[in-house]
């Protein structure tokens, strides 16, 4: 473990959080890196109250249905909508998970935020986590009215392997002229999988998310007979055109920084209207730990600012 990155210090926060996980028991099945990972939540600290939480279900291919939880805010009719494609490597998440964090983003940006549980690989590889985010967003854009709800500013955020979806559902949008986006927030976005890069070599170990989680994380999500495709490895191979305008957010010491950084370029040499916020000294997964760490809130607060000029 480094001491800085580019001069950036570890926020000591972080520092003591990552000695405490560290003394934790890992998990060596996928079903106790699952429960681990829910217990995770508890680092949100503060359960926020919404006006309302209602469940339904999305219709996904072969008649599968995808869980969604809707947070309203407020009792306002006509609330603008923000979709939440969670994180957790493909592998990692569900609903309960990240309750914390969409109630805060429904607190926090004032928009209905619609969490999706999408099915999880390995059981459930490339395409469909793609599928069922797609279907979900497609589903809330046809139905969003009749729900009391504004989906002519539909939002679509995502963290980590959420923000990879986020930009699978961006480019398919475009691609199968589907549903109008007006904006994506990526938050550290896994988006290649290159593991070569200089934050990579900088932050593989030692930083809550390792290069070998990672490595594992993509042999799950999709085979290398499969990488090629562009809604798989959307930096390398996809296209970034005609993509809704993004925010993307990183980390200082978290190993995707560098293709987040890399995204930002790519996304503004193809005419994509794009703003970055780096947080130097956080770590990977950093906005669910808002009980512990401050800029998480400050992250909100990125996010929340980014939905009000996108309106």
């Amino acid at each position: 473990m480094t001491a800085s990155v580019r001069g950036a210090e570890l926020d000591p926060g972080v520092r003591e959080l990552l000695a405490e996980l560290a003394r934790r028991e890992q998990p060596v099945t996928l079903a106790g890196q699952r429960e681990l990972f829910r217990g995770l939540a508890a680092l949100m600290g503060e359960t926020l109250p919404v006006h309302a939480v209602e469940e339904t279900t999305a219709p996904a291919a072969a008649g599968h249905r995808v869980p969604v939880r809707i947070y309203r805010p407020t009792a306002d009719a006509g609330l603008p909508v923000l979709v939440y494609l969670h994180g957790g490597g493909w592998i990692l998440g569900d609903l309960d998970t990240v309750d914390a964090v969409s109630r805060r983003l429904a607190v926090t940006t004032g928009h209905a935020v619609v969490a999706v549980d999408y099915r999880l690989a390995p059981e459930h590889p490339f395409p469909v986590p793609l599928d069922d985010c797609y279907a979900a967003v497609s589903w809330l854009a046809d139905n969003g009215a009749r729900l009391g709800l504004d989906v002519g500013r539909l939002v679509v955020c995502g963290d980590s392997a959420g923000g990879h979806l986020t930009l699978g559902v961006a480019a398919r949008a475009r691609d199968e002229k589907g549903p109008h986006i007006s904006l994506q927030v990526l938050i550290y976005p896994a988006v290649d999988d290159d593991m070569q890069t200089d934050s990579y070599r900088a932050n593989g170990e030692g930083y809550f998310l390792t290069r070998d989680a990672l490595a594992t994380m993509w042999s799950c999500l999709a085979p290398e007979s499969v990488r090629e495709h562009p809604y798989v490895t959307p930096l390398r191979n996809g296209r970034l055109d005609g993509l809704p305008p993004a925010v993307v957010v990183t980390a200082g010491f978290d190993p995707l920084r560098s293709e987040g950084e890399e995204l930002v370029v790519r996304l503004g040499e193809a005419g994509v209207p794009v703003s970055h916020r780096n947080f130097p000294g956080q770590i990977h997964g950093f906005l669910w730990m808002a009980g512990r760490l401050p800029a998480a809130l400050d992250a909100f607060d990125v996010i929340a600012t980014a939905l009000r000029g996108s309106r």
